[in-house]
């Protein structure tokens, strides 16, 4: 397992491609270049040193390209004094790029996150962020209810995402927030049992949480049940990821025993602006700028695809069996992700 540092070296290092996860943040990030020329400093990493290199000189190529125009909402002018005096005073006069490679699989323990790449080069290959996590507030201060959640970046871009942050009101900041569709699980990659959502509070978290790398594979397990449950007791909502770092390949599968009847099985997909085929065999492609993400699902079907500015939700649901304990213990659901070439 990596140490803290070269684990967020290696996140960072395709960190123009990495998926956002935090409750608040942009799909693409921008990085602190001064700070992270101080700790790459202090901890002696060239990859890092390189990174921010070159990410200097991508903003400038871009402010060259867009003159006139700010950074956007969020360049207050107390963050960008602050930003800039790290540029000055902890940004070395003679940068140097540095040959950068990704780690395939990294396990951010403190976040219960996982990172998998098919390829060591930024912005190149498939790459999947899975979390286990926490809905409660006190462990997770600004949290959103995704525990089980997932993105999905191809060769740069993101395809299957997290919203972020939606436009902060009063509601934001009051117990209602969760009422809010990004911030509920309704906007997240994660299912709705018997029309159930996540909630957020003491306890409602992922257990039984399991990180490994075999192989070529990497592996996360959880059960998301304390967060649909306030009891959970012998209920289960396991849900496994699996990475194929050779074949590029993604299999998410879900097993659910809800300790009742279970009689509907939805499960959201959340996906940028793109274009995408429904196939008459339940296969969905979603294409990328170059090549084709391929979601192939077993024991589900598209019943709704939402179209807004964004992002495109698309619905699963389970097929017309209703499914009770007795008939099935925990029913399977699975999607394999791949890449066609």
């Amino acid at each position: 397992m990596p140490s803290a540092a070269s684990a967020l070296s290696a996140s960072l290092s395709g960190v123009r491609e990495i998926s956002n996860l935090s409750p608040d943040g942009s799909l693409k990030i921008d990085l602190d270049q001064g700070l992270l020329s101080r700790y790459a400093s202090l901890i002696g990493s060239d990859q890092l040193s390189g990174l921010v290199s070159d990410d200097i000189d991508r903003s400038a190529r871009h402010k060259l390209a867009n003159p006139g125009r700010g950074r956007g909402r969020n360049d207050y002018a107390r963050q960008f004094l602050v930003h800039l005096t790290r540029l000055l005073f902890w940004t070395p006069e003679n940068r140097k790029s540095a040959a950068r490679t990704c780690e395939k699989s990294v396990w951010l323990a403190d976040m219960q996150m996982m990172i998998a790449r098919s390829d060591e080069r930024a912005g190149a290959g498939l790459m999947l962020s899975a979390i286990a996590g926490s809905n409660d507030p006190e462990v997770n201060h600004h949290s959103h209810n995704d525990v089980g959640h997932f993105s999905v970046y191809l060769d740069g871009e993101p395809i299957i995402i997290d919203l972020g942050q939606g436009a902060y009101s009063r509601a934001t900041f009051t117990e209602t927030r969760y009422d809010m569709w990004h911030i509920s699980s309704r906007g997240h990659n994660v299912p709705a049992v018997n029309g159930r959502l996540q909630y957020a509070g003491k306890g409602a978290q992922a257990r039984d949480v399991t990180y490994l790398r075999e192989g070529a594979s990497s592996f996360l397990s959880l059960d998301a049940s304390p967060a649909y449950f306030s009891d959970p007791g012998s209920r289960r909502m396991i849900r496994h990821f699996r990475f194929d770092h050779d074949a590029a390949e993604i299999s998410i599968r879900d097993e659910i025993d809800p300790g009742e009847k279970l009689t509907r099985f939805e499960l959201p997909i959340h996906l940028s602006d793109r274009e995408i085929e429904i196939g008459a065999d339940g296969v969905c492609r979603i294409y990328g700028k170059d090549r084709v993400l391929i979601v192939t699902p077993t024991n589900l079907r598209v019943t709704g695809i939402e179209r807004s500015r964004l992002p495109i939700r698309v619905i699963w649901k389970s097929g017309d069996r209703a499914w009770s304990r007795s008939a099935l213990t925990r029913p399977i659901w699975t999607r394999r992700i791949s890449v066609y070439r």
